[in-house]
């Protein structure tokens, strides 16, 4: 039985989404990263974050938007929102492992 209808899928092929990722970097330090990515793929991030495996966007065929250790500055937080529409009062990833291909831009 599929999960999803026809219909579904089609769209979950075509709605791309920005997320973004807070976690700790490879070097130990608070980092974060916004990254676009097709509605289709989200399940397999899901899954992955949850397995407790290191991370990186560029394995699932994600576009890094921003990325920098530490909060995201008042400058990327604007430009998020004003290029991608991206509203912090929506779901939030929070990963506490190591997260690669999260360094300093």
């Amino acid at each position: 039985m599929n999960k999803y209808s026809f219909t579904e899928k089609l769209h979950r092929n075509n709605i791309y989404t920005c997320i973004l990722v807070k976690g700790q970097l490879t070097n130990g330090k608070a980092g974060y990263c916004y990254f676009g990515v097709f509605l289709k793929d989200f399940d397999s991030i899901r899954l992955h974050l949850e397995s407790n495996k290191p991370f990186n966007p560029k394995d699932f065929n994600c576009i890094v938007l921003a990325r920098a250790e530490g909060e995201p500055t008042d400058e990327v937080r604007h430009f998020m929102k004003r290029k991608f529409s991206f509203a912090e009062d929506k779901t939030i990833l929070e990963i506490s492992r190591k997260s690669h291909g999260t360094g300093k831009n």
